[in-house]
This record gives structure tokens, C-alpha cells and sequence, in this order.
């Protein structure tokens, strides 16, 4: 037999369980609140949020009690949760809003900072040579204009020239 000061802890811890998976149910709905996330991301998201929490109870109950279900257990839980959805998941889950957004923020500084540098170097690098390029590209358009008006047939030429020297270097 158990006693009586063990259940109460085993009692009092499983309601500080209930609590804890009102904290992370907040914390999901949070996460997904700001994009409405599509019906089958949903449904996964919600599958690995209980997949989850059923681990993290059981382990946590393996930890306090050898993983002993008894009725003083789930209604521990249930009482747990149901004082965190009643006095404190207002409140948590405008806290996990905030604890969001300022992330999000961070993350978006973070890859200004980071990408700014780059596509700068990008637009100073690129645009001298994207003008060469076309230029190039002019000139080529060009000479192969001159080049079949005067009845060269550039693409056969640059083939021939090609073979000639393919079989100069072999030898």
C-alpha cells in the first residue's frame, strides 16, 4: 500500500502535469496562430503535439510513480489543466503571442543582416557584368550578322575550327 503523503505528492505533481500541458497547448496554438497553417498541416502538427505530450507524461510519470495510472492520476491532470485554461491561459498565451513575434522579428533582422551584405555585393558585382555580358552579346549578334551576309555560316565554321584543332592536339 502506498502512503497516503506519496499520493498526495504523486497527486500534486500529476496537477503540476496538467498545468505543463497547458502551458505547451498554448504554446502550439500560438505557434500556428499568426499564418493559419492549411487543414493537413494542421492535423499533423496536432498529431505530433499529442504524440508529444503522451511521451512527455509518461516519462514524467515513469519519474514520479513508475508509471502508475490510478484515478487520483487523470484527475490530477484534468485538474491541472483545467485550473491553467481557467486563471492563467489568457495570459500564457498572450505572453507565447509576444514570445513570437519578438523571435520572428529577431529572425528577420538576422537575415537582413546577413543578406543585405550579399545581394549588395550582388547588384556591385553583377551589374558591370551583366553590362559586359550584353555587350558582348551584341558584339557576337553582330559579327555573325557580318559573318552570314558575307556567306559565312558561323555555327559550321566554329565546328570545322573545332574538329582542326581537336585532332591537331591527338597528334
Amino acid at each position: 500500500m502506498v502512503p497516503v503523503v506519496e499520493q498526495f505528492h504523486s497527486f500534486f505533481f500529476t496537477v503540476a502535469v496538467g498545468l505543463l500541458m497547458g502551458i505547451i497547448i498554448d504554446a502550439y496554438r500560438s505557434f500556428g496562430y499568426r499564418r493559419r497553417p492549411g487543414f493537413l498541416v494542421t492535423v499533423a502538427g496536432d498529431l505530433l503535439l499529442w504524440l508529444f505530450l503522451t511521451g512527455l507524461v509518461f516519462f514524467l510519470l515513469l519519474l514520479n510513480n513508475w508509471g502508475e495510472v490510478r484515478a487520483y492520476v487523470l484527475i490530477g491532470m484534468a485538474l491541472g489543466f483545467l485550473i491553467y485554461r481557467k486563471w492563467f491561459s489568457a495570459f500564457m498565451l498572450r505572453l507565447w503571442h509576444r514570445i513570437f513575434f519578438v523571435i520572428g522579428r529577431i529572425f528577420k533582422i538576422t537575415l537582413f543582416l546577413v543578406l543585405f551584405p550579399v545581394k549588395l555585393l550582388q547588384k556591385i558585382l553583377f551589374l558591370p557584368l551583366g553590362l559586359i555580358s550584353m555587350a558582348l552579346d551584341w558584339v557576337t549578334r553582330m559579327l555573325a550578322l557580318g559573318a552570314r551576309k558575307a556567306g559565312i555560316r558561323p555555327r559550321r565554321w566554329m565546328k570545322n575550327l573545332f574538329r582542326r584543332w581537336g585532332r591537331n592536339k591527338n597528334q
